[in-house]
C-alpha cells in the first residue's frame, strides 16, 4: 500500500539543496526513517504545503504547489491567483490565535497523510525552531519529522526499532521529555542495555559501527537526530 507523505515548507530559510533535489526528480529521504514505519519503503505520491509566504520561494523553485494555508499576508495575490489557477488548494486562513504551522498542522491531519515532513523552520527565529523540536516529543506528533539543512529529526515511540546506517554515520538521540528515558542500544560506538538517557547533551554524537542499529526504548520522549543524506 503507497502512503502519500506531505512536505510542510515554512517561510523561515528556505531549503534550497531539498527542493533543488526534488526539482530534479528526487525523493524524500524515506530511507532515513526508523523502522517499522509504513512510509520507509513507500514511493507514494508526495504533496508540497506551503505556509503562507514559503510560496514564493517555492514558486521560484519550480516546485508544484498543492496547498497554500495561512493568513497570507506574506503572498503577493497575485501568485495566491496564478496557484489557484494551476490547481493549488488554497486555504486562507484568518485566525490570529493560532500561527500558520499550527493551521498547517491542522490541515495535514484532516488530510491524513503519513508522514508529515517539516522543512524551511531555519533561519533567525530560534524560538520556531525550538517549539519545533519540543513538538516532537508529543504523542500527536509521532508522524512529524523535521528536515534541516544538514540534519533530520525524527521522535521514537516506545518499544524496539531500527535504523539503517553506514559505518561512522553520527546518531544522536536526545531527550526532550523532561524525565529520563532508559533505553537498549547496539551497532554504536557507545551501546549497551539499559542506558538512562536525561536532558541535556548526554546522548549526542554516537556513531554507527554497522549498517543497521536496534534501538530498544522504554517510553516515548527520544528524538533521532542524524545527518540528512539524499539519493
Amino acid at each position: 500500500m503507497e502512503h502519500e507523505a506531505l512536505l510542510l515548507v515554512l517561510n523561515g530559510d528556505p531549503p534550497r539543496q531539498l527542493l533543488q533535489h526534488l526539482h530534479a526528480g528526487g525523493r524524500l529521504p524515506q530511507h532515513l526513517l526508523v523502522s517499522p514505519h509504513p512510509a520507509a519503503a513507500s514511493a507514494g505520491r508526495l504533496r508540497i504545503m506551503a505556509a503562507d509566504g514559503a510560496a514564493v520561494h517555492l514558486h521560484h523553485q519550480g516546485i508544484r504547489i498543492d496547498y497554500l494555508v495561512g493568513d497570507l499576508d506574506s503572498t503577493p495575490e497575485a501568485l495566491v491567483v496564478d496557484l489557484e489557477e494551476r490547481g493549488c488548494q488554497v486555504h486562507r486562513v484568518v485566525d490570529q490565535e493560532h500561527n500558520d504551522l499550527e493551521k498547517c498542522i491542522t490541515l495535514a491531519r484532516e488530510l491524513r497523510v503519513d508522514p508529515v515532513w517539516i522543512a524551511g523552520f531555519e533561519g533567525s527565529r530560534l524560538d520556531m525552531t525550538m517549539g519545533l523540536y519540543s513538538m516532537l516529543a508529543l504523542p500527536q506528533s509521532r508522524n512529524i519529522i523535521l528536515c534541516g539543512r544538514n540534519q533530520l529529526a525524527q521522535s521514537l515511540d516506545a518499544g524496539e526499532c531500527s535504523i539503517a546506517t553506514h559505518p561512522g554515520e553520527r546518531i544522536s538521540l536526545v531527550n526532550c521529555s523532561g524525565r529520563p528515558v532508559s533505553c537498549d542500544l547496539s551497532g554504536l560506538a557507545w551501546s549497551g542495555q539499559g542506558i538512562t538517557i536525561g536532558a541535556g547533551c548526554h546522548g549526542v554524537s554516537n556513531r554507527a559501527l554497522a549498517h543497521k542499529v536496534q534501538l530498544r526504548v522504554s517510553q516515548r520522549g527520544l528524538l533521532l537526530v542524524r545527518d540528512l543524506t539524499l539519493k
